[in-house]
């Protein structure tokens, strides 16, 4: 979701609506054209600034920073243009409008990390890229890249395919925030373990593993 407000884009229903965008986008090629130095310097400092405001933890910082770069640098063309007023009103519009995405991300991501992986977990069983295998039935055709074991009453997967799983198939969520999220609840292991595969041939599979609770998909399994 926040992917798709990277930019100050005039949605009818956005207060940046109101943002005289159409007349600062077909005059910036040229006023950066000719203060390239400028440029660099307000997009470099922007991003800097915006990052250092937030704390490491928030799931959003890249996309809030590439928010604060786009403010800074319509308010930069409107005051080469001599629009110092145009410019102010933009920057209040526009951290309004950062505060407000800041807000709403967050809120999407408190709904449920539990939810938030079952869907992502179930399209991409469904997609073919992950097989669910209890432990009892593995055989020599076990991955760890692609196979997430039950095992009473745990799941054990890699924590790069969880990571994967969750950028491929959660592209508007931060995969690192709800893995915290999921291990904040104790539903997640905080770091992986090794384990010794057992295969029905009698050989042993070397892996590090998370420990995921069943319960984070099976409170789902009726509604799918």
């Amino acid at each position: 979701m926040q992917q798709k407000h990277c930019l100050f884009l005039p949605h009818e229903e956005s207060p940046t609506a109101a943002l005289p965008l159409a007349e600062i986008v077909s005059k910036l090629c040229t006023l950066v054209e000719h203060n390239p130095d400028a440029f660099e310097r307000i997009v470099e400092r922007s991003y800097t600034t915006a990052l250092g405001s937030l704390d490491e933890e928030c799931a959003f910082r890249n996309e809030i920073a590439l928010l604060s770069v786009s403010s800074a640098v319509l308010c930069w063309a409107l005051k080469l243009l001599k629009q110092p007023d145009s410019a102010q009103t933009t920057h209040e519009v526009c951290q309004a409008y950062i505060n407000n995405c800041l807000s709403e991300w967050d809120s999407s991501l408190d709904c449920n990390a539990k939810e938030i992986l079952h869907k992502a977990l179930f399209s991409a069983s469904e997609a073919g890229d992950i097989r669910f295998i209890r432990y009892e039935e593995i055989d020599s055709s076990y991955d760890p890249e692609r196979d997430i074991v039950q095992k009473k009453d745990a799941f054990l997967l890699k924590g790069s395919l969880l990571k994967s799983l969750l950028h491929e198939y959660a592209p508007g969520y931060s995969a690192p925030d709800v893995i915290s999220r999921l291990q904040s609840e104790h539903l997640l292991s905080e770091f992986s373990s090794a384990k010794k595969i057992r295969i029905n041939s009698g050989t042993y599979v070397d892996a590090r593993l998370l420990t995921l609770k069943c319960s984070c998909l099976t409170e789902y399994e009726d509604s799918d």
